[in-house]
């Protein structure tokens, strides 16, 4: 038996007209990546999501005010008055879902199960979101 471990590499198979997603420059194997656009119309929907979904389930005004100011992040990468490039856009997006994601682990904003819950999940769309982007053609 030898004690020298070995792995394997997963393979996506995908078509050559297809760049790399920015997750897959981090050496992780993305089986799906999409164009910058859906990049955009995803941000777009999850904007939407935080600003209402909060208002609408009654959350604490905390929180409400938190997904305020996320939604409003998440539109103004989006428009190109930062003049930031997508690579840098997605770096800031991912950022700020690991962010998300440990507010509402640590219950920062809120000690409301349910509000942590919806912060973390939020907190994972956001970086799945910005990981599948494509970045290079």
């Amino acid at each position: 038996m030898s004690d020298v471990a070995t792995r394997s590499k997963v393979e996506v198979a995908r078509p050559a007209e297809h760049g790399i997603a920015f997750g897959e420059t981090f050496g992780l194997a993305l089986p799906t990546i999409y164009t910058a656009e859906i990049h955009d119309a995803v941000n777009a929907v999850m904007a939407a999501d935080v600003v209402l979904t909060p208002q609408i389930l009654g959350m604490s005004r905390r929180t409400v005010w938190f997904c305020r100011v996320l939604a409003g992040m998440l539109l103004l990468t989006r428009s190109d008055m930062m003049n930031m490039e997508l690579r840098q856009n997605l770096a800031l997006e991912a950022g700020t879902g690991i962010l998300l994601m440990l507010v509402g682990l640590r219950g920062i904003i809120t000690h409301n199960l349910f509000e942590r819950l919806y912060l973390f999940v939020s907190g994972v769309l956001m970086v799945g979101n910005s990981l599948m982007t494509q970045v290079e053609a």
